[in-house]
């Protein structure tokens, strides 16, 4: 039987599902392309100068822009040691940065607070201690909190609230231990406040009907302790001016009192009073 040549058949080229192949690169690799997943669903060609909102599943490499798409990194093993970033790290809404899932940690959470927890690694975690803006009206708050807290502040359009909470307290009730504000006092002047505690505030500016209020008593800004000139520390009680003390002595004022000022024992009829202009009398029994 005569030789005959073998008929030539067109091979196969294994197709991008088709190929199943461990490749080993011991040098560099020079990519002229992108790189897509097979399962990629997003749009093609690509254009990743930002994510691709389509995609749902896969994974991109857009060269030209430098950027790659993945819907999910886990690195639970460890596998990414350091992460620098050089731009910006964005979170989707309700988006939380964890340093761990439990004990001590640092979470920052984007939620209808933004805020910082920094938690101790005790087993109860559920209101650590936190940084956290607040949006109050028209303005913001900038809430620092310790111990078991929801952020409660007093309502105001700006300023800082320091608190330390007891589990004993009722949170909807209690105010911050340290609060200061800086805030509308109900005209065009801004006003600034420091309070201690619930009752206790050291003022700053106008509050009240008593100019240049210094110590009040809860939030009534018309009794307290002020300043009504230099050298002269004065005492108001329904934001009238009662006495002051200054380099010659006591005063006590007659202007808008509803009666005579006077000095009196626990008695009420014991003491010295204002008989008449420029009379001063003395009582007993």
């Amino acid at each position: 039987m005569p030789w005959e040549p073998m008929p030539y058949v067109e091979p196969e080229l294994p197709t991008r599902r088709g190929l199943f192949i461990d490749i080993e690169i011991i040098g560099g690799l020079s990519i002229g392309g992108d790189i897509i997943s097979a399962n990629w669903d997003g749009a093609t060609p690509l254009a990743l100068s930002s994510a691709d909102a389509t995609a749902t599943a896969g994974f991109a490499f857009d060269t030209s822009e430098g950027a790659i798409q993945v819907m999910s990194i886990f690195a639970e093993g460890g596998e990414i040691g350091n992460l620098d970033i050089l731009g910006n790290l964005t979170m989707g809404s309700g988006g939380i940065i964890r340093t761990t899932a439990s004990g001590q940690r640092v979470e920052i959470t984007n939620t209808d607070l933004d805020r910082v927890s920094l938690y101790t690694g005790e087993s109860f975690e559920e209101e650590p201690g936190n940084v956290q803006s607040q949006v109050l009206g028209s303005g913001d708050t900038l809430l620092l909190s310790a111990g078991l807290h929801a952020p409660v502040t007093n309502g105001d359009t700006g300023g800082m609230t320091l608190s330390v909470r007891s589990e004993s307290f009722d949170d909807s009730t209690f105010p911050p231990m340290v609060f200061v504000d800086y805030q509308s006092g109900g005209g065009s002047a801004q006003d600034a406040r420091l309070q201690l505690a619930s009752d206790v505030v050291l003022a700053l500016a106008n509050l009240g009907s008593v100019s240049n209020l210094a110590i009040g008593i809860g939030s009534n800004f018309d009794d307290g302790v002020y300043s009504p000139t230099d050298g002269e520390l004065g005492f108001a009680t329904a934001g009238t001016h009662r006495f002051s003390v200054d380099s010659s002595g006591i005063l006590v004022s007659v202007s808008g009192s509803a009666a005579a000022p006077s000095i009196k024992l626990n008695d009420s009829n014991t003491g010295s009073y204002l008989k008449s202009a420029n009379n001063t009398g003395f009582s007993s029994g």
